[in-house]
């Protein structure tokens, strides 16, 4: 035992001389691995970052929210509607009709920031667990009676009154006179797609344009599409004035609304809402054709009307999922991109090694002809490429934190991968076990004979 590990300590000994004799070629090799290293582990820190940041912007929003979006404009969905599923359905604890309207808001002489003008109930609190920092929300009798106040969000509240108080102030909506009765906390924004917020995404997949719409049609779809389902995850609640429901009925001179949110009592009931929120629309509207739908992922399109999805039923945890599916792709691309630069270190471990094993033929030739078997060549050449890899793996370790340290610094969301430590080093030492693996080979089966001939 003693003397196989004093055996072990000659062949690391002369490896660690090999990589010192090296000189600057050895320098460059450590530092190539250590460039490829700390290229992967911050792009992957990247990705992760990414992947958090989604998940904080939907955690304050809840995954037990669905929403029920008319995606055709042949289907009146009206306001009851959301109280008439709330009865129907027992997993469901609130349901609120959405109601946008495409109006200015101006106050004096002030015009707000394009504001959204949506129309809601007292339980929007309920389904999204808003908060009033000022003044309160609107009330139950506001919305029967459709009086005209309105609630500002965060951002609308900012530009429209700067650091002034805007409770009691009165806004014009159009041509109409609008109180301020409260303005809500700031709420996270849900990510954006290309410009459009990540709940139209199923609905735009859902709802492809007809052959015979013209050109001048769809930029007006795609625009109503988008008003109705801009503020489907709450993302457009920062810059909204918040309407009684019934009161954007009477201006928009329609009795349809535009969606219908549905807060959901447990996560692990949203599955079976879907389902039934599925048979129920089916059978009020009679929805040609068979439903179709990825039910694990809580996402339905109801039937189909002249090429169009009338109805699509989205929860927020599909949401979430298509959102993580789609930060996970861009963590392996990121990976991928990264490892090409470990790809070219590794072969330049390979070469330096090569060239090792070339410059140094006499000694081995001297080496097998005092006694060195060849697994001793072996193991003393992979050891060299072992340590080369793993000095540029611990260095790529700290250099990695510098990148993500610099990606925070540029406002870039990146965290540390777990485990990075390991995974650094791990992969450094696969790279030169790979890569040192051949020029040890070679150096193991020279003959010495053959070798001391060698000039």
């Amino acid at each position: 035992m003693t003397r196989g590990m004093w055996r072990w300590w000659g062949r690391f000994e002369l490896a660690w001389v090999g990589v010192l004799t090296g000189g600057l070629r050895s320098l460059l090799t450590i530092l190539g691995v250590a460039v490829g290293v700390a290229a992967v582990m911050t792009l992957l820190a990247a990705g992760q970052g990414a992947k958090a940041v989604v998940a904080a912007q939907y955690q304050h929003l809840g995954t037990n929210v669905i929403t029920v979006q008319a995606n055709s404009s042949a289907v009146v969905m009206r306001a009851r509607l959301a109280s008439e599923l709330a009865r129907q359905v027992p997993d469901i604890v609130a349901a609120m009709p959405l109601a946008p309207l495409k109006l200015s808001v101006n106050w004096r002489q002030v015009r707000g920031s394009r504001p959204e003008v949506l129309g809601v109930t007292d339980q929007l609190p309920r389904i999204h667990a808003l908060r009033v920092t000022e003044g309160r929300f609107i009330s139950g009798l506001e919305n029967t009676r459709a009086l005209r106040v309105a609630v500002l969000g965060a951002t609308a509240a900012r530009g429209l009154f700067g650091g002034l108080d805007p409770v009691g102030q009165t806004i014009d909506v159009g041509a109409t006179p609008f109180q301020v009765i409260g303005v809500l906390a700031p709420q996270r924004t849900a990510p954006t797609l290309q410009g459009v917020p990540l709940a139209s995404v199923g609905a735009a997949t859902a709802k492809p344009a007809s052959r015979g719409s013209s050109s001048n049609a769809r930029p007006k779809a795609a625009k109503k599409s988008a008003l109705r389902a801009s503020a489907s995850t709450g993302g457009g609640l920062n810059n909204s004035v918040l309407i009684p429901v019934r009161t954007a009925q009477r201006l928009a001179v329609s009795p349809s609304v535009g969606a219908i949110w549905i807060k959901v009592q447990t996560r692990a009931a949203v599955g079976s809402v879907v389902a039934q929120l599925q048979r129920l629309l089916a059978l009020r509207f009679g929805s040609r054709g068979a439903p179709q739908g990825n039910h694990g992922g809580h996402v339905l399109v109801l039937g189909k009307s002249h090429g169009h999805a009338p109805f699509s039923v989205t929860s927020l945890d599909a949401l979430v999922q298509q959102a993580g599916a789609t930060s996970r792709t861009l963590s392996l691309l990121l990976g991928a991109i990264a490892g090409i630069s470990l790809l070219i270190a590794g072969i330049g471990v390979m070469n330096v090694m090569l060239v090792a094993v070339r410059e140094r033929t006499v000694e081995i030739g001297l080496r097998k002809a005092i006694g060195a078997t060849a697994e001793d060549l072996l193991a003393q050449f992979l050891l060299e490429s072992l340590l080369l890899c793993g000095s540029g793996g611990l260095i790529g370790w700290l250099g990695g934190y510098g990148g993500i340290a610099l990606f925070s610094a540029l406002g870039i969301a990146s965290q540390a991968v777990p485990g990075e430590a390991v995974l650094a080093v791990g992969v450094a030492a696969g790279l030169g076990v790979l890569f040192g693996t051949y020029p040890a080979f070679l150096a193991s089966e020279l003959e010495p004979v053959d070798a001391l001939r060698r000039p």
